[in-house]
């Protein structure tokens, strides 16, 4: 990707992990929205009440932010986080991006912390920008819950709390899309339809496959699991390929989604096992469905 876009401070600090985590040959540039602070490559587009605020703010500084976005490049990811007041300018931030391939990276609060109509204005939100995705507006939107993250990473100290889910999400999502589109040693793609270009991601159990995922995605079409392998292992352990190849069989047999695999030679210690789950479903927001 040429450039990340952050939304808030929340969004604007996962953004910074994502960066800090890729490769240093390849750094995306960040340009971040903000309600107060200035500096470089950010823009201050004044404090806001709420969501509708927010937009308004956008849609009367349209042709600053359009200029702001110039030189953001082809290939963006977008970061916000739900719920923020700010966020209420994240589709007007969107239209100045129509030529661009946008990929999102949606972040969703712990939705029962919010009041009422927090929760109904993060619903609308997070559906608009899952139907424009799925429409072919953006190429992808990936989705991750806070809930889901904490589970993961399982006992945080409460001062380094974000500071680890934020890592956690960031790491998590630099592996999976690096090796989604990586070159692998051995496997079997499926190839996604035009549809199914909603998706979130998850750490696997090697020996179950069972899949620890950063949102809980219903009506679920296609997994593809990603097998990340120390290279000595791969060299000397003879049982391995049928060993991925055999729990591969079963999650086939089982049927109703589509199941593809890569195998990647790495420095890591041991075998990890990351995985894409994809829908071509709109996701709801259960508590207040």
């Amino acid at each position: 990707m040429d450039s990340i876009l952050s939304i808030g401070e929340a969004s604007g600090n996962l953004a910074h992990k994502i960066i800090e985590s890729a490769n240093d040959q390849h750094r995306p540039s960040l340009y971040k929205f903000s309600e107060t602070k200035k500096g470089r490559n950010t823009f201050c587009l004044g404090a806001v009440r709420d969501m509708e605020h927010a937009e308004e703010r956008a849609i009367s500084q349209s042709r600053k932010i359009k200029k702001f976005l110039s030189d953001s490049g082809p290939n963006v990811l977008f970061v916000l986080v739900g719920s923020t007041d700010i966020s209420g300018a994240s589709l007007s931030i969107l239209e100045h991006l129509k030529e661009r391939n946008v990929h999102i990276l949606y972040v969703q609060p712990d939705l029962e912390l919010l009041d009422g109509p927090k929760r109904k204005k993060e619903k609308v939100t997070f559906q608009i920008l899952q139907e424009m995705t799925r429409s072919g507006l953006f190429e992808r939107m990936f989705i991750v819950n806070n809930n889901n993250m904490h589970n993961i990473v399982l006992d945080v100290p409460a001062a380094l709390f974000w500071e680890k889910i934020n890592e956690g999400i960031s790491q998590m999502f630099r592996l999976v899309t690096h090796y989604s589109s990586g070159d692998a040693i051995l496997g079997s793609k499926k190839a996604l339809t035009d549809a199914e270009k909603i998706s979130t991601f998850g750490v696997v159990n090697f020996d179950s496959l069972d899949e620890s995922l950063v949102f809980d995605m219903s009506e679920i079409t296609s997994k593809e699991y990603y097998y990340v392998v120390n290279k000595e292992l791969l060299e000397k352990d003879g049982s391995l390929v049928r060993q991925i190849s055999d729990s591969i069989k079963q999650k086939i047999k089982s049927g109703g989604v589509g199941i593809s695999y890569s195998i990647f030679s790495s420095d890591f210690e041991g075998t990890q096992v990351y995985c894409r789950v994809t829908t071509d479903r709109v996701q709801s927001t259960a508590l207040i469905d």
